[in-house]
């Protein structure tokens, strides 16, 4: 179809000279949509707070994004991602939906904000005939790349998911048309509203996390719920055991949840992980909320 092959005039050049310089000489769909992936995790930052539709200079938004290498949201990524496929003749669509991953209290239902709205490429690979996600936003992409076995992707965590969402605004998304306006959204880009990135059923969402143990997978949200009200908060490059470590070494040390989290890591990354059934973590209430956070803020 024409609404997912077609390129800007006025930037066809530009995006096909890039696109070559990224993809080189490879000629599988799936290799160049992990280029592309690549690229933006190396030369790129995400950010809600910057404008890269400002000082334009004659430019359109994209090209601004792309020649300057600004700071973006994932609208700007998932389209230039969307164009660069485009300009390697691969057809391509933009997506938006909702990265989820969290469930209610009670564990019922997954909760889907309005921060959780997300936009991602996808790109159309005709010797499997499917559609392959794309996610080039940096950060995110840590979060949705093990969706490999369910959509499409390759590993996750959710805790970077989990760092975004609290910075991001709910009316952010509304950017897509105010930004990019009918010379994307309309005449280049074949959007998919409201696809939603959320697995049903507790089954599904261990998949997601790459758990095998529904139970275990409830709980390590618990556990980082609970770790979250006493002030601590795991780092993306911080491991299970090093955040065990961290609330030990605190003024009031969480010896119960440190413990927790040193037989979840256990569980996580033994291959017999699917026959360790955890125990729930503790709760806050248990702890001295008001001593650890003055630890955790002190560090």
């Amino acid at each position: 179809l024409p609404a997912v092959r077609s390129l800007p005039a006025d930037d066809e050049q530009m995006l096909k000279d890039l696109a070559n310089e990224i993809c080189g000489d490879l000629s599988a769909t799936i290799d160049k949509a992990r280029a592309i992936e690549r690229y933006f995790a190396k030369n790129f930052k995400y950010s809600l707070s910057s404008d890269p539709a400002a000082n334009l200079a004659g430019r359109s938004a994209i090209r601004a994004f792309l020649e300057d290498r600004r700071d973006a949201h994932c609208v700007y990524f998932a389209t230039a991602t969307a164009l660069l496929l485009r300009a390697q003749k691969i057809p391509s669509r933009l997506c938006l939906g909702y990265l989820v991953y969290e469930m209610n209290d009670e564990n019922d239902y997954y909760v889907a904000a309005n921060r959780n709205a997300h936009a991602w490429a996808e790109a159309y690979d005709k010797p499997t005939r499917r559609w392959i996600v794309v996610e080039s936003t940096p950060e995110i992409s840590d979060y949705v790349a093990r969706f490999s076995s369910v959509l499409s992707r390759d590993s996750a965590d959710h805790e970077s998911a989990d760092n975004l969402n609290a910075n991001r605004s709910d009316s952010w998304i509304l950017m897509l048309v105010n930004l990019l306006g009918g010379q994307v959204v309309l005449s280049i880009l074949a959007v998919t509203v409201a696809a939603i990135l959320v697995l049903r059923n507790r089954e599904q969402l261990a998949t997601l996390l790459t758990f095998t143990a529904n139970r275990n997978a409830k709980y390590i949200l618990k556990a980082d719920r609970t770790a979250a009200k006493l002030g601590f908060k795991r780092h993306i490059n911080e491991t299970y055991h090093q955040f065990a470590n961290r609330m030990r070494n605190a003024s009031e040390p969480l010896v119960e949840l440190a413990t927790w989290y040193e037989s979840y890591a256990v569980a996580r990354y033994t291959k017999k992980h699917a026959a360790i059934a955890l125990p729930p973590p503790p709760l806050a209430c248990k702890c001295n909320s008001t001593a650890v956070h003055s630890q955790a803020e002190s560090g």
